[in-house]
């Protein structure tokens, strides 16, 4: 049963509601997938950014190769500053387990 509208010459215009609801389920049916597609291939790079940061880290713990890495540079730092200040970068090193060879940051990268 259609339900009237009342139009501005206040004549009754019929109105079906079944056809409308199946024509905006159908017009649902294929917006929602397209902006799904689209979503994804835009959140794509924001999301591989993101990983690379460091945000995909669980708990945020490092890897251990990571770790030496990040070690490894904070000593070859501590060395540098010590040459610079003039003292000896073997007077730092002195209690670590295995001393590591200094590389500059150009060999890092």
């Amino acid at each position: 049963m259609p339900l009237p509208i009342v139009a501005a010459d206040l004549s009754v215009v019929p109105i079906d509601v079944p056809q409308l609801v199946a024509v905006s389920m159908s017009m649902l049916f294929l917006l929602i997938p397209a902006v799904g597609l689209t979503i994804r291939f835009a959140a794509r790079p924001l999301v591989e950014a993101l990983s690379k940061l460091g945000f995909g880290q669980q708990d945020g713990k490092l890897s251990t190769s990571e770790l030496e890495r990040l070690s490894r540079r904070v000593l070859e730092l501590e060395q540098e500053v010590a040459r610079l200040k003039g003292r000896t970068a073997a007077g730092l090193a002195v209690g670590l387990e295995d001393s590591l060879p200094v590389r500059r940051a150009e060999q890092l990268r």
